[in-house]
């Protein structure tokens, strides 16, 4: 295991001792694995009688070679910096915050099955995006657009990160937003890197 696995253990570590804390690492419980709700292999304890539960951390199932076909499906290349995040922990973390910006974010939880899915859901409803070099990662906002790596403006092997209004992509026609050119004009800088993402969502000083 890299160090920087191990970084991004212990720091999903904190956060979730810090989020059960305040209560909020719970989930509707889900009688079966799939892209919603708390699967039995991950509910730390007794489903309460609205049907919640506290769901908990889990050593990584996503493995090298499916995070490479992954890539293969849609012809792009991840960041190594987020690569090793896959790899970390199985997380249910679905509604962060941004401290840097005070904005929430929604982002990809891994479950244990299929901990890859949700990511993968994502990427294909942008699709377009990857055609111009873009990767969907997360959402900004209660879902107001995609946050992306812009792979075309890459400092090796890291990538910075942007945003998209959907409602302005929503204005071009596909060939349009598979054009790097066209769209980037849209894009709003957040993050140098994905280790500065990480930091200011998952980091020590931890927020709600």
């Amino acid at each position: 295991m890299s160090r920087q696995i191990t970084e991004y253990r212990n720091t999903l570590q904190r956060f979730y001792v810090h989020r059960s804390q305040l209560g909020l690492n719970f989930g509707v419980a889900s009688k079966e694995a799939n892209r919603f709700g708390v699967p039995p292999e991950m509910q730390a304890g007794p489903i309460n009688s609205d049907g919640w539960v506290e769901w908990k951390l889990a050593d990584s199932t996503a493995r090298i070679r499916d995070i490479r076909t992954l890539e293969e499906d849609f012809q792009f290349v991840f960041p190594e910096s987020f690569i090793n995040y896959l790899q970390a922990m199985c997380h249910l973390f679905d509604d962060v915050s941004s401290r840097k910006y005070d904005q929430q974010i929604f982002w990809e939880p891994l479950p244990l099955t299929n901990p890859l899915g949700s990511l993968r859901f994502l990427i294909a409803a942008w699709d377009d995006l990857i055609r111009a070099d873009f990767i969907p990662v997360a959402q900004w906002g209660d879902g107001w657009g995609p946050i992306c790596f812009d792979a075309k403006n890459k400092s090796e092997p890291e990538h910075p990160l942007v945003w998209f209004d959907h409602e302005y992509l929503a204005r071009f026609k596909p060939h349009e937003m598979q054009n790097h050119a066209v769209i980037a004009h849209y894009a709003q800088p957040i993050y140098d890197n994905f280790n500065e993402m990480f930091d200011d969502l998952f980091g020590s000083d931890t927020s709600t």
